[in-house]
């Protein structure tokens, strides 16, 4: 008896003008709307949320490449789903206040007799853009908003298969120097500031398209789409210079940073991400060794077995700096204590990069006698 009585109840509750006023609230917060097309006079008429005929449009399919209110890509998709072509759900967008949404077709399986298409319509634009979201974060480095590496490198191997052959492009590789310091002297928190402000600094130093990546601690890469070799290098020298005038929370610190450029010229061969950033991390070496805050550019893109990155970094080093003879020779006279005239003089071995800056031979010296290059430096004095 008591399950009778309850079962009566359910009954009244599901039934008459309370049924329809809880599916009228249920269809409102879900975001659906309801419609019925008529293939026959092909009329499409939208109920609104009291489920009463709101409008109608006929023909419908006999014009709907005018009806503005649908996404021309989605207009076919659009006809096939109401001419029973599409089986399942369908995504349209469709103008709505100026915007458009995204929203799910969905229609009743139609049985014999039916004269007519009965579905709902659901906005799904809110759960997209969510969506989106997600998947927006999950391709970039939580820390600074950057893309991380492994979709960095999916958006530059992307880019490279398409570009247009005669399309010029340049790598970057950044290295913040010092970094290590920087966390051991004024903490960690404090590196994590350095790092998020540089971010945000290349945010706004390079253009949208561009692609910026964040490989991992303190290395960044930069991807820079159509651009010659010339403007390049004066981006890269503008940034440097940018980069030392940075300002954090703790007013002593002065930041700097080391660049590997590698430019890839229009109407080569196939080049990866990979290859790129091996010749650019080349580089970036060449910078370190040349003293930091500074930048260095791979000058040949050639095939790299690198055992050790060091050491071929410096033998390519030495033997480019000889060959633009960015080598000066000083002359410092010998003055004998006897008679205090001059007997001879020393040679003296400086290196002038093209940024006019001089580096003194005990940084660029041993490198020479370590890789068997120093006889060849000595020729290159007697000439």
């Amino acid at each position: 008896m008591e399950k009778d009585r309850i079962n009566d109840t359910e009954k009244s509750f599901l039934s008459g003008k309370k049924r329809m006023d809880k599916l009228k609230v249920l269809m409102k917060y879900a975001g659906i709307s309801v419609f019925e097309y008529f293939p026959d006079s092909d009329r499409m008429v939208l109920y609104n949320e009291q489920l009463e005929e709101e409008k109608g449009i006929m023909p419908f399919l006999g014009q709907l490449g005018q009806i503005c209110t649908i996404h021309p890509e989605d207009v076919q998709k659009m006809r096939e789903f109401l001419l029973g072509q599409t089986l399942g759900t369908v995504e349209l967008k469709l103008l709505k206040k100026g915007h458009y949404k995204r929203v799910l077709l969905d229609a009743l399986q139609k049985e014999e007799g039916d004269q007519s298409v009965i579905g709902c319509i659901r906005d799904i634009t809110e759960i997209r853009k969510r969506e989106e979201l997600l998947e927006d974060q999950a391709r970039r480095d939580s820390m600074t908003g950057l893309y991380n590496h492994d979709t960095g490198k999916l958006l530059v191997n992307e880019y490279l298969r398409e570009k247009r052959m005669d399309a010029s492009s340049g790598l970057l590789m950044l290295d913040v120097d010092h970094f290590k310091n920087v966390n051991d002297v004024y903490g960690h928190l404090f590196g994590d500031e350095v790092l998020i402000g540089f971010s945000g600094f290349l945010q706004s130093f390079f253009r949208k398209e561009d692609i910026l990546i964040r490989t991992g601690g303190d290395e960044f890469v930069v991807f820079l789409k159509e651009i010659s070799r010339e403007a390049l290098e004066k981006k890269v020298s503008e940034l440097v210079k940018r980069v030392g005038k940075l300002t954090f929370s703790k007013r002593d610190f002065v930041m700097s940073c080391s660049v590997g450029v590698c430019f890839l010229p229009g109407g080569l061969g196939d080049y990866s991400y990979e290859q790129l950033l091996e010749h650019a991390d080349l580089a970036l070496y060449r910078a370190k060794i040349a003293g930091r805050n500074q930048y260095a550019v791979g000058e040949k893109l050639i095939p790299l077995d690198i055992g050790n990155k060091g050491e071929t970094a410096v033998k390519l080093l030495m033997d480019e700096t000889m060959e633009k003879r960015e080598f000066e020779i000083y002359f410092q006279p010998k003055i004998s204590l006897h008679n205090y005239k001059i007997v001879g003089a020393e040679a003296l071995v400086r290196w002038r990069r093209p940024d006019g800056i001089v580096v003194r031979p005990e940084h660029f010296l041993p490198f020479y006698e370590k890789n068997g290059k120093i006889v060849e430096l000595d020729f290159y004095v007697f000439e």
